[in-house]
């Protein structure tokens, strides 16, 4: 994955709802093999929209405060299948593991015990990156013409 996407520690993500409406949140995330994953609480309205329509979309955009062209902000963004990961699961361990070594551990674990809070795995299937204006280099992972495809 692109070191711009690792730079951030939560994604903004897109769902909908019930009613065909747009959904923004975000969410804390972790990345491994190619899959974004993201552990929240079924109380959210995003989890209850990725229960309904297991698709979202994510968006990781360079802060308003650093950029340099607020028309051109750096950002990448992904649409993605989403799978919930099974508590009883080896994966559920061993991601549950990545999330504690790149937040707060104890937290965590915490979050942990509560029985609303699931683990998701949001897998890219398309996606696009922007870093610029027109002749700027753009990203070689995700090319931004026609059909987006992520390419592996």
């Amino acid at each position: 994955m692109h070191p711009f996407c690792l730079s951030f520690l939560s994604v903004a993500l897109s769902s909908v709802d019930e009613s065909g409406a747009p959904q923004g949140s975000y969410a804390p995330f972790v990345y491994d093999d190619g899959v974004f994953y993201i552990y929240i609480s079924d109380i959210a309205a995003h989890a209850r929209n990725l229960k309904r329509l297991p698709k979202v979309g994510l968006l990781f955009a360079e802060d308003e405060a650093v950029c340099t062209n607020i028309f051109a902000r750096k950002r990448m963004s992904f649409q993605c299948d989403v799978r919930r990961i099974e508590r009883e699961s080896a994966r559920f361990d061993r991601v549950l593991g990545l999330f504690e070594g790149r937040f707060d551990a104890a937290l965590v674990r915490q979050l942990r015990s509560m029985i609303d809070f699931q683990l998701y795995a949001l897998r890219p299937y398309s996606g696009e990156a922007v870093f610029g204006f027109g002749g700027a280099k753009m990203d070689q992972l995700i090319p931004r013409r026609g059909a987006h495809s992520v390419k592996k």
